[in-house]
């Protein structure tokens, strides 16, 4: 099969979890020796996705409407492409001349009020961009049965329609890292002793807030806590509301970390807690078990989907019970290594040469 993926993700420098399922499902095709991957983008990927085996169709194109009305569906004719899929929610041709799949993460944008609106342009072009890929794909991919739900409601699409395919996770969250590597991002960020970690964005709906003033609650003077990911959003009055604190010392805001310092970061905290208000799946969540770290979940959106039985969860929102749940677990050793081999086990799921196998299935039904 010729798999034509567009590729606008992987030229991102920032990235986020649009970026790690790309990645990860052009990772993942590549290896299959039935697929010939072609990847198409406006700037060339990062020198970072060097080791994904696929052609590079690469051109400026002029304007953005142009490279994906016109442009991208003669080069995909021209290259024999069966089916061309699109990532990052959005970003297909009105016709394509082969069979087309999106794949829509979830309804955020749609659900909750966006923390950056853009310009009237930007929101025109996404408006557009939405309902040709929504109403012109020949499948549309998600990656959990809740985002299924609200994909059917918002956008009143025939139930066979819809697909869930689900999400992998990159393999060096299942390496174990060295005692060595875990003392270095120790050091680095400053966490000498037990610590509680976040990873993610700090956008109103990840209700990081919840998570620190339940911190704030917890009678653990031994106990750091760590808040990564890339300031955007609330990440600035975080930090400010953490300096006014008289507990502020305990806790550490460094900003984004490199993507190579997160497996240790996972495998050495006490807790992984996710306080997010609403996921379409939970990536984070799901790299921290695969790394061995406890999961302490709230129940937003497909977080109880994605987290199962290995984590415990808490009413989204609900700074005591958050607290509450983390104060029990820093106290019973016993319980978080059970979460630890739980967490592990369900991440096995998650690897992407077990999830791809979905995403085969359908194109094959699509090229019957």
């Amino acid at each position: 099969m010729r798999i034509g993926l567009i590729g606008h993700d992987l030229a991102d420098p920032v990235g986020r979890g649009l970026q790690r399922y790309c990645a990860g499902l052009a990772r993942a095709l590549s290896a299959c020796p039935d697929v010939e991957l072609t990847l198409f983008s406006r700037v060339p990927p990062l020198p970072r996705f060097d080791d994904i085996g696929a052609r590079r169709e690469v051109w400026p194109g002029g304007r953005e409407a142009l490279w994906e009305q016109l442009q991208l569906p003669r080069r995909a004719a021209r290259l024999g492409i069966d089916v061309l899929h699109a990532p990052g929610n959005r970003g297909l041709p009105l016709v394509a001349g082969c069979s087309t799949v999106v794949t829509r993460h979830d309804e955020i944008e749609r659900l909750f009020p966006p923390d950056f609106p853009g310009t009237v342009r930007d929101r025109v072009r996404t408006f557009y961009a939405d309902r040709v890929a929504m109403r012109t794909a020949s499948r549309i991919v998600t990656v959990s049965e809740r985002s299924r739900d609200d994909i059917r409601t918002v956008w009143r699409v025939a139930p066979q329609k819809v697909t869930v395919c689900g999400e992998g996770i990159h393999e060096c969250f299942f390496a174990e890292p060295s005692v060595g590597d875990v003392a270095r991002v120790r050091r680095r960020y400053a966490l000498a002793g037990p610590y509680l970690l976040y990873v993610g964005g700090f956008d109103r709906r990840k209700q990081v807030g919840t998570l620190l003033d339940a911190f704030f609650e917890i009678d653990r003077p031994d106990v750091t806590l760590a808040l990564c990911g890339p300031l955007r959003g609330e990440g600035t009055d975080i930090r400010n509301r953490v300096r006014a604190h008289p507990l502020g010392d305990r806790v550490r805001v460094p900003g984004a970390v490199p993507d190579a310092d997160l497996p240790a970061l996972y495998a050495g905290c006490q807790l992984f807690v996710y306080p997010s208000r609403y996921e379409g799946f939970g990536l984070q969540a799901i790299e921290a078990m695969a790394a061995g770290a406890p999961v302490v979940s709230s129940d937003g959106g497909a977080l109880p989907e994605t987290v199962g039985e290995a984590g415990v969860l808490f009413p989204a929102g609900d700074v005591s019970a958050c607290a509450r749940a983390v104060q029990a677990l820093l106290a019973d050793a016993d319980q978080r290594e059970r979460l630890r081999r739980l967490g592990r086990e369900r991440a096995q799921r998650f690897r992407w040469d077990r999830v791809v196998t979905r995403y085969l299935e359908l194109y094959r039904e699509l090229t019957r």
